[in-house]
């Protein structure tokens, strides 16, 4: 699986930075970032580097702020749909092993 980095805007960095730096809170710079129409992956990246916070942080603190809660939603149902189906294809793998061992 190839990994892409995800490019930020310089400009949109610096002012994330820049509020960062003044003292925005996690909560104003989400806010900030979702009203720049970021996407959830860049919002998550900018948090991590002007907060200076690893990414695990930087995620949920995103992920949990008011100002992301339009993505919560069907975030977490892309999620569970992503585990239902792993979980079928496990089931499924299992019948054919035991079948095959049969």
């Amino acid at each position: 699986m190839k990994v892409t980095k995800v490019e930020i805007d310089a400009e949109v960095q610096a002012k994330v930075q820049a509020a960062a730096d003044r003292g925005e809170s996690t909560a104003a710079l989400a806010q900030m970032m979702a009203d720049m129409k970021l996407n959830k992956v860049e919002a998550i990246r900018l948090m991590a580097i002007s907060k200076k916070m690893p990414l695990s942080e930087a995620k949920e603190t995103v992920h949990y702020s008011p100002a992301w809660a339009f993505r919560r939603e069907a975030d977490e149902a892309f999620h569970e749909s992503l585990y239902e189906a792993l979980d079928q294809m496990i089931q499924e793998e299992e019948v054919v092993e035991a079948q095959t061992a049969a």
